[in-house]
């Protein structure tokens, strides 16, 4: 009994100090109802390269541009700043139910689009570079826009050189 009471003093004192813990780490939710703390990111890679690309928006609405050859190391380069992306990217994102859905299915080439932060990322993976038709309309639209995406004409961040294209790579395997 004295061992009951003792644990429940110092569960009590733990809750006390971490409930009075300053809340400054805490995401805050955004209109959409989702958390602002949290990054998209779309990755593709595999096939005969090995070689993985793809963007990731982080969770200030900064897009880059990720490449990552076989053997070496992530390279990342900033394509600018778009926040009204980032925010209807999420609200199609939970429109779709996104941390619900459960596809893997990987193959010689695949993709996956992740969306996470503070810890916990949800993922989903398929086979190819094409987006498949069974998944929520809301998810094919963001892989869309988000490898489509330029900078706005005002966003002076990024300079006029040319970007390789963002067009799905061809693949000669067939999709199942």
């Amino acid at each position: 009994m004295r061992s009951r009471r003792c644990a429940a003093a110092i569960a009590m004192v733990l809750f006390a100090a971490v409930g009075a813990a300053p809340a400054v780490a805490q995401a805050q939710p955004s209109a959409a109802g989702g958390v602002e703390a949290r990054s998209i990111e779309l990755i593709c890679g595999g096939g005969f390269t090995g070689a993985s690309g793809g963007r990731r928006i982080d969770a200030d609405g900064r897009l880059r541009q990720l490449r990552q050859p076989l053997g070496a190391p992530r390279s990342e380069q900033p394509l600018g700043e778009d926040a009204e992306a980032l925010q209807r990217w999420h609200a199609l994102l939970d429109a779709a139910h996104f941390e619900r859905l459960s596809y893997r299915k990987t193959g010689n080439l695949s993709c996956t689009l992740s969306r996470g932060g503070n810890g916990a990322t949800h993922r989903i993976t398929w086979s190819g570079s094409a987006v498949p038709a069974t998944l929520p309309a809301q998810v094919i639209r963001v892989v869309g826009e988000l490898r489509a995406w330029t900078p706005p004409e005002h966003d002076t961040a990024v300079d006029a050189a040319q970007r390789p294209s963002e067009a799905a790579v061809p693949s000669n395997r067939s999709e199942r």
